[in-house]
């Protein structure tokens, strides 16, 4: 019966689209990608109008007859001569560099939104007045120049009206992009260099489907809404965006010792110190709670950590604001608390069951779910309450009466990241006061 369930109302919608958004946004969205499409289309024109360009100059420079050259052609060749007797090979370079245009759709800066309309309307004055003794070939390229402009123009305002920081933009040409280093559902990771320094660059792969490709542009600036304010030493810094052509790009800091997941599972690194590892996710995630944000795909794959053994938390293409409509089945479902796969509202809390699962990785050492598919852990786990079984003690003990406090299957009997946070630091003291009481122990008896 749960199966069935599954298979009719669930099927395919782990990752819904976000019902929270409001109408205005949503507006904002459909307005910027009609932005790109229109930015493309009228760079590929230009670029199709350079190369036509270029092979009839190559027909006329090289001598080959007339009867070669269709008729349209010679016309354009004579008003070429026509409107420019005098200039000689300097002027023909000069109007070569004029009719240059941007093939690749690349953001640079910022200058080009803050220009003012008085200065944008007398431009246009002077290039219509120029554009009187253009040919029409060359008047025709000039207006599709400036109509690119005003569509990055508008492409940098709409931006700017989803709160997105114009000044963390990157030119694409800045970045060295080396091997891939992950692989999600919503893209591939790779390493990277930029302005000489490593970075993790997360490329988000373009869809044949054009409404897929819609929704994937959303899924990238929900991203960056939420990671351009973050600012805390356990959340991975984001260092800039880069948008080229339906390619977006999200630059960050490199994280050199790979995740949590590779040291558990592939790695089967030994000595680590599990204590500092869960408190530092402890306190991104806390920090992410007191900010009204929740992660949605917290998993050990996506707890990074770096050449000083530093754990900082990643991949925010999930997260959500808080909101009384957020209701929706997001996440990874071996991660994935019971009540998101039943489609309740998502909370604080459900976050709060993910980490108690990666606690269950670190003392069992195994991946939860290993060997069930998706449908079958909706099923058993979301409507048939079946779970994994919780051991009873582990090295550290924290570790077991933490993973048995945050798997409880009413969310409301969860603690939050601020209380787990109290409990994590509060057994540290307590370990240090042992250490201490013993070394005082073993002195005295020595001494004795």
């Amino acid at each position: 019966m749960h199966k069935k369930y599954y298979i009719k109302k669930m099927a395919g919608q782990v990752h819904k689209t976000d019902s929270e958004n409001s109408a205005d946004q949503s507006s904002k969205y459909d307005q910027l990608y009609s932005i790109i499409q229109k930015i493309e289309s009228t760079g590929e024109s230009s670029e199709i109008q350079v190369l036509k360009q270029k092979k009839s100059r190559r027909k006329w420079s090289s001598g080959s007859d007339d009867k070669h050259i269709q008729p349209q052609q010679q016309e354009l060749q004579q008003e070429d001569v026509k409107s420019s007797p005098k200039q000689g090979n300097q002027g023909q370079s000069l109007n070569l560099e004029s009719n240059q245009v941007v093939s690749n759709f690349n953001i640079n800066n910022t200058n080009g939104s803050e220009s003012s309309d008085v200065n944008s309307s007398s431009s246009n004055e002077n290039l219509q007045e120029s554009n009187q003794y253009l040919s029409p070939s060359k008047q025709q390229m000039n207006s599709e120049q400036n109509l690119q402009q005003r569509n990055q123009q508008k492409f940098m305002s709409v931006m700017e009206n989803l709160g997105i920081n114009l000044q963390l933009l990157i030119n694409y040409k800045e970045i060295k992009q080396g091997s891939q280093i992950g692989k999600g559902s919503q893209g591939i990771v790779f390493k990277g260099n930029w302005l000489g320094q490593d970075v993790a660059i997360k490329s988000y792969c373009k869809k044949q489907d054009k409404q897929k490709n819609k929704q994937l542009m959303v899924d990238f600036l929900k991203e960056i809404q939420v990671i351009s304010n973050l600012r805390h030493p356990n959340i991975v810094l984001y260092m800039g965006v880069c948008i080229k052509k339906h390619k977006f790009y999200l630059i960050t800091e490199y994280m050199e010792n790979g995740s949590l997941f590779d040291h558990l599972h592939k790695r089967k690194t030994k000595n680590l110190n599990f204590i500092q590892i869960i408190e530092d996710i402890t306190l991104g995630m806390n920090n992410l709670h007191g900010r009204g944000i929740m992660h949605c795909d917290l998993k050990s794959s996506n707890v990074l950590i770096d050449q000083n053994w530093n754990v900082k938390l990643c991949d925010f293409g999930l997260s959500r604001i808080k909101s009384k409509k957020t209701k929706c089945m997001i996440g990874t479902p071996h991660w994935m608390a019971p009540e998101i796969m039943r489609g309740e509202p998502y909370t604080e809390k459900s976050d709060v069951y993910s980490f108690g699962m990666i606690l269950w990785e670190i003392i069992t050492g195994q991946i939860p779910y290993e060997n069930l598919s998706s449908t079958q852990i909706f099923g058993t786990v979301g409507w048939g309450q079946t779970q994994v079984e919780i051991p009873q003690f582990s090295n550290p003990p924290i570790l077991a009466i933490l993973a048995k406090d945050c798997l409880q299957l009413d969310p409301s009997q969860r603690p939050t990241f601020a209380k787990i946070l109290e409990r994590i630091q509060e057994s540290q003291k307590q370990r240090c006061q042992n250490k201490e009481k013993a070394k005082k122990f073993l002195i005295d008896f020595l001494s004795n």
